[in-house]
């Protein structure tokens, strides 16, 4: 069975459940570009994102750009703003004192404290985050406590003597591990007192037995009722805002079983309907690809490289004229084109559309689609090829090796005006660091890497021939470098 056709009979046995069952109440795909809510409560979140810093990409919501920015300060930032009260009506209904969060996550850096979820209250009321010791709030971090992930049931003690949480959970000195995805799993019962007095919390990592810990017993889960910050990646105290991507976050109104973990997790989230861009980094070939189970029809595409990493037609092989379809933009910088009759591409299909990548080591192409019946969004992009990795930053022609060809041309583009030229086209000219000229610091780059690929000795033999007109004062430079490396290498 497809992970699809998993989830469906999952999410089936789910929602069909008796009360001693688990019932999925909020499900947050983040497929159709919203945070809205695909489950049975139709509570839909809206992303906080002032300066326009997220990304719906493939499927996933990106949050990580907000490198650092700060929880009580969020307008330079983004995060999810579920509606109020949303965890403890789970926590209410169902099985009463009983709920489960569930996600997808993949974290890009850990930040102390920076949460994953937190519900509750905050000290000075609703959308601020100054503090909640005096607050009911339940919260997971990746990076906290002892330098470990958890989970914590945090009770309110209004200023005076208490229990300032109580259910600290996760691996021994052990943040989550950043740069993969995960599944976890966060359950929370007060029936079940196995774990404690208060009740049994318990966090399942990547379907591995749970970590078990107590709920505190200063905190009946029914008394969370200032539930008035209801958030994905911002905490109720000036914590950072997380740098993580979110592919799916569900909320159930009963303790997940072990068996219903390990059901979630082989049916894995919600299918994506999203196209792949796929770049052949030794060809410049795009291809448009279905790298999902079901079939989809393209409306309309657009691939852009601010970089200006684009070639224009012929190396671009448009749709277009047929079947309608009419080309929008054609520069380095932009390509796209619209239907016309919606292109059907079939689970595993392709659409080719020629080489019209330029093949640096500059790889920032954006893809965004609209597919038939309103799908639309970010679309992943794929690099191919060259082993997997970019093509080497001194290796002009992207043969593999950086030689006498690519110091050709190194040396042709010396010295000329870059002005009002792409970065791509700059980089060819010879601007290894980027900085808008071709000068000393980008031969020093060239010579290292030149010898790394080869040996100084190659170098040396490289730059004692006579040099083209236009490039004497980079030999004069080439000749006091060779000159330095010797005086240094006899000096050891």
């Amino acid at each position: 069975m497809n992970r699809l056709g998993l989830f469906a009979t999952f999410c089936a046995a789910l929602w069909c459940a008796s009360t001693a069952q688990a019932v999925l109440v909020n499900q947050y795909t983040f497929n159709n570009g919203t945070a809205n809510d695909t489950g049975p409560g139709a509570q839909h979140g809206t992303v906080v994102d002032p300066t326009g810093i997220s990304k719906f990409i493939g499927g996933q919501l990106d949050l990580t750009a907000n490198n650092g920015v700060q929880s009580a300060t969020p307008t330079n930032g983004a995060y999810v703003n579920l509606p109020n009260g949303i965890a403890s009506a789970a926590i209410g209904g169902g099985q009463a004192n009983e709920a489960s969060f569930e996600m997808w996550v993949t974290v890009q850096q850990n930040r102390f404290w920076a949460r994953l979820f937190d519900f509750g209250g905050s000290n000075a009321g609703e959308d601020t985050s100054e503090g909640a010791n005096e607050q009911d709030y339940l919260m997971f971090v990746p990076q906290g406590f002892n330098n470990t992930y958890g989970f914590e049931s945090h009770p309110a003690f209004a200023g005076t003597a208490g229990v300032n949480g109580a259910a600290v959970l996760g691996a021994a000195e052990s943040p989550l591990p950043t740069g993969v995805q995960h599944h976890i799993v966060v359950t929370y019962d007060q029936n079940d007192t196995t774990g404690g007095p208060g009740g049994t919390a318990k966090v399942y990592l990547n379907n591995a037995a749970p970590i078990v810990g107590a709920i505190s017993a200063n905190m009946p889960l029914g008394s969370i009722g200032n539930e008035v910050n209801s958030w994905l990646g911002r905490a109720q105290w000036n914590d950072a805002l997380i740098d993580a991507s979110y592919e799916e976050f569900r909320i159930y109104d009963h303790a997940l079983t072990d068996s219903e973990v390990t059901a979630s997790s082989t049916a894995g989230p919600v299918e994506a309907i999203v196209p792949t861009l796929v770049v052949d980094r030794d060809t410049g070939a795009i291809t448009l690809q279905n790298q999902t189970s079901t079939a989809f029809s393209v409306t309309s595409y657009t691939i852009s490289s601010a970089a200006g990493g684009l070639e224009v037609s012929p190396s671009w092989d448009p749709i277009a004229p047929a079947n309608g379809w009419t080309i929008q933009t054609n520069s380095s910088t932009e390509l796209r084109e619209t239907g016309g009759t919606p292109q059907a591409v079939a689970s595993a299909g392709s659409i080719a559309l020629g080489s019209p990548w330029v093949e640096t080591p500059i790889e920032d192409l954006v893809f965004s689609f609209n597919l038939s019946g309103g799908g639309s969004g970010l679309g992943l992009v794929e690099y191919v090829g060259n082993g997997g990795v970019p093509h080497g930053r001194s290796d002009f022609d992207t043969d593999g090796t950086v030689d006498v060809d690519d110091w050709v041309t190194f040396l042709n583009g010396h010295g000329d005006n870059l002005a009002g030229l792409s970065d791509v086209a700059q980089y060819l000219k010879g601007d290894l660091n980027g900085d808008n000229a071709t000068n000393h610091a980008d031969f020093l780059l060239f010579r290292g890497d030149f010898i790394a690929d080869n040996s100084l000795a190659a170098f040396e033999a490289l730059t004692a021939g006579v040099p083209e007109p236009s490039a004497l004062a980079l030999a004069a430079l080439a000749s006091l470098a060779v000159a330095g490396g010797r005086s240094r290498r006899r000096g050891r």
